[in-house]
């Protein structure tokens, strides 16, 4: 069974509807549900695409209202800051949502306690579920707060993907 609450916990954010969430928890696999009569065999992975894009949306929009140059990283993390060049603005959010760097951050948080595995994979989460959960989370964020931005922002700066200093 799904924890929606610790998962609810760990990123900082009560969901008004559990629903996506409880999606967003669900590793692809034979052993995937329906929601609302909606089959989930591929799990979360309709979910993390959508994530996918507000992530990079999220990252993008709040570095363009910095009015920095392309060639300022300040918008990532402080871990990611020594390990990359500077790079043109799509190339940043390339970086900040690159598959090892989303599974690092969803396996620090501790996020494999909470997805519903497939049990064929035993108790591991492989890196491109994790990935796909925590892009699925942010996801379900976006829809849970009806489009909104800022709180997909505040989401993103509780479990890590940008820095709490400049919150974009």
């Amino acid at each position: 069974m799904t924890d929606t609450s610790g998962a609810q916990a760990l990123i900082d954010y009560q969901f008004n509807d559990i629903a996506p969430l409880w999606e967003a928890l669900q590793a692809p696999g034979p052993d995937a549900t329906t929601l609302s009569g909606r089959p989930l065999p591929r799990g979360n992975m309709r979910l993390a695409l959508l994530g996918d894009s507000v992530l990079k949306t999220a990252l993008l929009e709040g570095w363009y209202h910095t009015k920095e140059s392309t060639g300022t990283l300040a918008f990532l993390p402080a871990s990611l800051l020594a390990d990359f060049a500077i790079e043109e603005g799509h190339n940043k959010a390339s970086v900040a949502t690159g598959n090892n760097h989303l599974a690092n951050v969803g396996n620090h948080l501790g996020l494999g306690d909470f997805v519903n595995k497939n049990q064929s994979q035993g108790n591991v989460v492989p890196t491109r579920v994790m990935t796909a959960t925590v892009e699925a989370i942010i996801g379900a964020v976006f829809l849970d707060s009806n489009h909104n931005f800022t709180i997909v922002r505040q989401v993103m700066q509780n479990i890590g993907l940008v820095d709490p200093e400049t919150g974009a």
